[in-house]
């Protein structure tokens, strides 16, 4: 059983306005970073939309001969401390953060470049504090294009794709494809036993995309998939396993995008300016009352003006395609774009950051709107929305349970089914929460009966429904209550 469903859209395009407005939604914007010299490579670390979770940012920083790695946490709060990593001058590039097994910190991850040669180095940061650097790999000749998951290291020697596993300790390098290679991507939060990665293969003139998978179960394996042939550029995950690349044809730049996976992609109709930098942002909840659509949006540049490269995101909602956005919407350049989750003030919001350059500087800049994914399309009248809530799980990662709660509202439609058939909403609703693993295969159903207006817990022990004890990897959890639905992500670690 799949948990996707396909669905057209329809690309619409207007002004930007101040503020910006998304359906119920406004996008405040603001300059996070603009410490002398310029600031640049920007990634950023957020995985999690519960209220409290940690997030932060790396950039690097060029001020007159001397390059600076930078760590900030935003959430929960945007720190006043820019911590310095790494600041000499050698050539730093690429800064990559990704978060420890076992709430164990964060690891940063950033290339050097001195006497023709490129390093890869990496710390650790936690309880407030950097550990020693250490070199992963040296004396490199080419650009190694960096990235980084929980558990592995990607990156590019000779053309060829390689990674290092950093558990139970830092391994010998694994060559994953030697085929001429460029921009790998991985997944985020990965586990031992499972990893995925994006990438561009180049044949001939043209860059193809591909969709790396390994698998440690039954057996050790890598599984390969072209995902785009022609030429592509750019390939990236997105938060909840959204998929997004260019798609260069006729001399135009589009964007390929999956709310999830690297199923259904749809493209934009763009042709007479490049959309470039994609990032797709998914809200890990399914909103539609009529079908399994997650809303979600894709966050690009794009040079639709004259001189002026602007970030604009695409939303799409209930299987439509809505207005674009300039969120942006300044003076100079913006580009770069990247989406997560942030704390501030006990309210989470959905925040966006880019790169910004003006009078020959460059900042980073942020747009957030507070986090709610259930739109106001759906009928208030159905549901009491204050009360309707699927809990993240604890604790997450698990091994070998995990804790789900979930909350039945008060219902007051009467074609809700109630426990005895009739109208009486009050005496309980038919609910069910079932698990799917990442390729969207029904694996295990931990409630389905009717529950009365409250609040439940329910225990997942990490098996499928024949008794197998799940592999490592990510997984979700759906709730479905009447005709609304929500899902969120967990990680199995073994």
């Amino acid at each position: 059983m799949k948990i996707f469903s396909k669905k057209s859209f329809v690309l619409f395009a207007i002004s930007a306005l101040s503020p910006i407005l998304l359906l119920s939604q406004t996008f405040e914007k603001s300059i996070l970073v603009n410490i002398p010299g310029d600031n640049y490579d920007l990634d950023l670390l957020s995985t999690d939309p519960h209220y409290g979770a940690e997030a932060f940012i790396t950039w690097v920083n060029k001020i007159d001969s001397t390059y600076t790695v930078y760590l900030k946490r935003i959430s929960p709060e945007i720190s006043d401390s820019n911590i310095v990593v790494a600041s000499d001058d050698g050539i730093k590039s690429n800064p990559k953060i990704a978060f420890n097994r076992y709430a164990q910190g964060i690891k940063i991850v950033w290339q050097i470049y001195s006497n023709n040669y490129y390093k890869i180095i990496s710390t650790n940061y936690s309880n407030d504090s950097l550990s020693s650097p250490f070199v992963i790999q040296d004396s490199l000749t080419n650009d190694p294009q960096i990235t980084l998951s929980t558990h592995r290291l990607a990156w590019i020697y000779n053309d060829s794709l390689f990674i290092n596993e950093f558990y139970p300790s830092l391994g010998d390098p694994i060559l994953v494809d030697s085929s001429i290679c460029a921009s790998p991507n991985i997944l985020k939060d990965d586990a031992i036993q499972f990893t995925q990665i994006l990438y561009e293969r180049i044949e001939n003139v043209n860059h193809q995309i591909y969709f790396a998978e390994f698998k440690d179960f039954p057996n050790p394996k890598w599984t390969y998939e072209l995902i785009s042939d022609g030429d592509n550029r750019n390939p990236n995950f997105g938060i909840m396993g959204g998929v997004s690349f260019e798609k260069i044809e006729n001399d135009i730049s589009r964007i390929m995008y999956s709310s999830y996976g690297t199923y259904m992609l749809e493209i934009t109709e763009n042709t007479n300016c490049n959309f470039k930098n994609p990032n797709v942002f998914s809200y890990p909840v399914t909103t539609s009352p009529d079908d399994e659509q997650t809303n979600f949006f894709a966050a690009f540049d794009t040079d639709s003006l004259t001189n002026n490269n602007e970030v604009f995101i695409k939303p799409f909602y209930f299987g439509l395609s809505y207005d674009l956005i300039n969120i942006s919407n300044s003076e100079g350049n913006d580009y770069n774009p990247r989406a997560g989750y942030i704390t501030i003030d006990e309210t989470i919001y959905a925040a966006i950051f880019w790169l910004h350059d003006d009078n020959s500087k460059t900042d980073i800049w942020m747009a957030k709107t507070v986090f709610d994914p259930i739109i106001n399309t759906v009928n208030d009248g159905d549901l009491n929305l204050s009360s309707f809530k699927l809990q993240q799980n604890y604790p997450n990662p698990f091994n070998p349970t995990t804790k789900i709660s979930f909350t039945v509202p008060l219902f007051t439609h009467p074609s809700i089914p109630s426990r005895e058939g009739k109208e009486r909403r009050d005496r309980g609703v038919l609910v069910t929460l079932k698990v799917y693993d990442i390729l969207g295969n029904e694996i295990a159903t931990l409630v389905n009966e009717p529950k009365a207006p409250g609040t439940y817990k329910v225990e997942f022990n990490g098996h499928s429904y024949e008794g197998q004890n799940l592999t490592s990897g990510v997984y979700f959890y759906k709730l479905s209550v009447g005709q609304f639905s929500e899902t969120k992500k967990m990680v199995l670690l073994r």
